[in-house]
């Protein structure tokens, strides 16, 4: 039995020592083999014991910040031998146009330096653009370097803030605001066109607009910039300001950039009632289930010195087949506050339709007043019957 133990653990040990002797052969013919590599991948290395060669980058990542998606763009890295022997550079792979500019047969003398100039194009899905290039040198203590060049893809227009802001306007009062347009496109200077979304209230709307001094652009990197002056002239529409603004270049096939007007005119005009949203200014009834009738009451109230005097009509219907009108009894003459309730009927058997505004056109009412700052009311009324 002890003879058979024997016999197992000496084989056990023999298979061990096998094993270690294979792994210690394959480790180091892998090492021979990747130092074999090295050596053999880029410019032949100076023989140690002669003056070597030590290569400095004076960065070797390079953001250009922004640029207009498709453009192109280039950038030259200085590369320095601040060693003793002379130091060889050899193109490796690259993702992108790299040229190697300045150099007598890719080979720098020792304390000398000269340009690595990458060209590239920028062609990407993503908004996040990254090219790099690989040199191979003939410097022991690195074999290789990578240059980087990243930054951002833009479009040909950017808007900075992205909409014109007016916050809350007082009815019958003008108001201004401003935002920056830069152009990453080579054009000429004056070349930016606008264009009003909605006709019905683009009279109410001036624009102009004037060069930015480059010195004071937000995005350094762009080609034009202007500051654009949006007014809104008395007149308009109560509730949410509902306009874009269509930015285009002359002669350039581009995408419009859309910059939206947000902002409410407020007045002595007030709206509440059930399903009522007034962020949105609409009456938010949501989704109706064919054959089923829907009744809504919005109550107008008016204040101030005009409330007494003030009338209120009816001019404009959408859908035909709403059933609008204003309840007959108002608060008495004198009070505070004057109330018109404003009655919003969706009649049954209604065949089935959209009036969200997600992709289709709103329901609407629009109501005239003699009101001097308020001369016209517009109420969108959102909902779905399926």
């Amino acid at each position: 039995m002890k003879t058979i133990l024997l016999i197992v653990v000496g084989c056990l040990a023999l298979g061990l020592a096998l094993g270690f002797s294979l792994a210690y052969l394959q480790a180091n013919g892998s090492a021979d083999r990747v130092a074999d590599s090295r050596e053999s991948v880029g410019p032949k290395l100076v023989p140690v014991g002669k003056p070597q060669p030590r290569i400095e980058v004076d960065n070797e990542e390079y953001d250009f910040g922004e640029m207009e998606r498709n453009g192109s763009g280039q950038h030259a890295f200085v590369i320095t031998n601040t060693g003793q022997g002379e130091l060889v550079l050899q193109q490796g792979d690259t993702t992108c146009k790299c040229t190697m500019s300045q150099l007598a047969n890719n080979r720098i003398a020792p304390g000398e330096s000269a340009l690595v100039t990458l060209s590239w194009t920028g062609e990407s899905n993503s908004d996040f653009f990254e090219q790099s290039a690989q040199i191979f040198t003939n410097d022991r203590r690195r074999r290789y370097i990578i240059l980087k060049v990243r930054g951002q893809l833009t479009q040909p227009l950017v808007a900075v803030p992205d909409r014109f802001n007016f916050g809350d306007v007082t009815a019958g009062q003008s108001a201004t605001a401003q935002t920056e347009c830069y152009v990453f496109r080579d054009v000429t200077a004056g070349s930016l066109r606008h264009e009003f979304s909605r006709s019905e209230t683009a009279d109410f709307f001036e624009v102009t607009q004037e060069e930015i001094p480059r010195d004071e652009f937000e995005k350094p990197t762009a080609l034009h910039g202007y500051r654009l002056t949006v007014r809104a002239k008395p007149g308009l529409p109560l509730g949410p300001i509902q306009q874009t603004i269509r930015l285009s270049l002359k002669g350039e096939e581009i995408k419009p950039l859309e910059v939206p007007i947000v902002g409410r005119v407020v007045s002595d005009f007030t709206f509440a009632g059930r399903d009522w949203n007034s962020r949105s200014g609409a009456l938010d009834i949501g989704d109706v289930e064919k054959g089923q009738a829907i009744e809504r009451t919005l109550i107008i109230s008016v204040r101030g010195p005009h409330r007494d005097s003030t009338k209120i009509k009816i001019a404009e219907v959408y859908p035909k087949f709403l059933n609008v009108k204003f309840m007959k009894k108002t608060s008495k003459t004198g009070a505070d506050v004057r109330v018109f309730p404003l009655v919003v009927k969706i009649p049954k058997d209604q065949l089935s339709g959209n009036y969200k505004g997600v992709g289709q056109k709103p329901g609407r009412i629009v109501l005239e007043t003699n009101h001097p700052q308020v001369k016209r009311i517009e109420i969108l009324v959102k909902f779905l019957i399926e």
